[in-house]
């Protein structure tokens, strides 16, 4: 008779273990799909000078900006969506060092979703060539330099620079990087003669952007509750079995 109850208490332990998992399982499932995923692009115009990276190259604050087709993911909906672009201060944020930009990006069409930046990439390119004579093929990022100048001849240039930080609407959030580009009718010896000199370079620019979902690991009360009365079970049948008859 004891061997018997000792047996149904391990069967009917070892049941809810597994219901118990599943039901984790199940929930983690469920929050790792609802995160921000997908990826998408975004053009406009942009005004580079040595001090400031001017979205919307007007000079006054946000610059609009418009997503282009094929968004994927989370965005898969968002073509043709506009929003703004906050401006980069370069005189307060360092490459490569943390800072916080909330609502770096909003989105006219989806007002509870925005972008905030925390990361100003450096350029990936050396700086030896920035001061030669122009010649196709060059590469330069000057030093502490977020951009990666590209000369595609001695009169024409293209140039980059990235962004990061947490996307998030709400209830969900994702973490995003962004690549922008742009071109000008100079090689890039010229661009940053004129931005050095105080001047402001303006182009149009495409922003290709990668959002990866963060996953939340809380339990919601329901989960939570059926764990906490499932480890009370488990306490009393191993009581039980310590009870002498």
């Amino acid at each position: 008779m004891l061997q018997s109850r000792v047996s149904l208490a391990r069967a009917l332990t070892y049941q809810f273990m597994v219901i118990a998992l599943a039901c984790v399982t199940t929930f983690t499932t469920r929050e790792a799909s609802a995160q921000l995923t997908g990826s998408f692009t975004t053009t406009g115009n942009v005004g580079i000078s040595a001090s400031r990276i001017d979205f919307g190259a007007n000079g006054v604050g946000p610059g609009a900006f418009t997503i282009g087709a094929g968004p994927t993911g989370s965005f898969s909906l968002f073509a043709g969506f506009t929003g703004l672009t906050a401006d980069v201060n370069l005189t307060t944020h360092s490459v490569n060092t943390a800072f916080s930009d909330l609502n770096f990006m909003t989105f006219s069409t989806v007002p509870t979703l925005a972008f905030d930046a925390t990361l100003l990439a450096a350029g990936g390119f050396s700086s030896t060539l920035c001061g030669a004579v122009a010649a196709a093929g060059q590469q330069c990022t000057p030093a502490n330099s977020p951009f990666a100048f590209t000369n595609t001849s001695s009169t024409a240039s293209t140039f980059s620079f990235g962004i990061s930080g947490i996307a998030h609407d709400g209830v969900n959030s994702g973490a995003f990087t962004a690549i922008f580009t742009g071109a000008a009718p100079f090689s890039f010896q010229n661009f940053l003669t004129t931005i050095n000199a105080g001047g402001t370079v303006t182009s149009s620019y495409t922003g290709s952007f990668q959002v990866v979902g963060t996953t939340s690991t809380v339990p919601e009360p329901s989960t939570l509750a059926l764990l906490v009365a499932g480890l009370a079970a488990v306490v009393v049948v191993r009581r039980k079995r310590t009870v002498p008859r």
